[in-house]
């Protein structure tokens, strides 16, 4: 009990705390990145560079910590605010976390077998990277968590305009995203076809 109420007083974050809401706008941030990287590398994009690898490894980190931190984050239940860190943990290993913990160790698995292939020739690159990063776009169905953090985001910042604009936005990033991805599509068909990006545009 003296850990749990140690935890509560100290650790435990209330659901609509400042830290809560800016954890929850580098989320978004984070899922935009990926939204936007993740479909390219999916489809024949040349060798990563040093900026997406680290990028990738501190996406990485983030949703590691992301994971720990929902044990720690209170909820709201028939109009009171819960705390305790037993009826937390229940709630969140009961619904979200076998969900985000396969997509945390899908990262691990796709992060640590590119870094082995660092050095590879050619060959095995090609074939083993894009298997993994096939895998990688399945990191992509962190767009279902969008909906609750941009709800969390509505309910704490109290403007009507606010929620106007947040819904416009989103709007905007779905149509562009699906874009993108349609983009990424022709790109590699015409890479396939032609043989090379060079021949596609040429």
């Amino acid at each position: 009990r003296g850990v749990s109420a140690w935890l509560e007083a100290r650790v435990i974050t209330h659901p609509s705390s400042r830290r809560r809401l800016l954890w929850d706008v580098l989320g978004i941030c984070v899922i935009g990145w990926e939204l936007l990287v993740v479909p390219f590398q999916a489809f024949e994009p040349p060798r990563d560079t040093i900026l997406l690898q680290v990028m990738s490894r501190l996406a990485t980190v983030f949703w590691t910590v992301d994971l720990m931190r929902n044990f720690l984050i209170g909820f709201h239940h028939k109009g009171r605010v819960v705390m305790q860190f037993s009826k937390i943990s229940k709630r969140y290993l009961t619904s979200r976390f076998p969900f985000d913990l396969l997509l945390v160790v899908t990262d691990w698995v796709v992060l640590s077998m590119e870094s082995s292939l660092i050095g590879a020739n050619s060959a095995a690159y090609m074939r083993v990277g894009r298997i993994l990063r096939m895998m990688r776009m399945m990191t992509l169905l962190r767009l279902l968590k969008i909906n609750g953090m941009v709800s969390e985001l509505s309910e704490q910042v109290q403007s009507e305009s606010f929620r106007i604009i947040l819904g416009i936005v989103k709007l905007v990033v779905s149509i562009m995203f699906v874009n993108h991805v349609i983009a990424c599509c022709f790109f590699y068909v015409g890479t396939v076809s032609a043989g090379s990006a060079g021949a596609w545009f040429g």
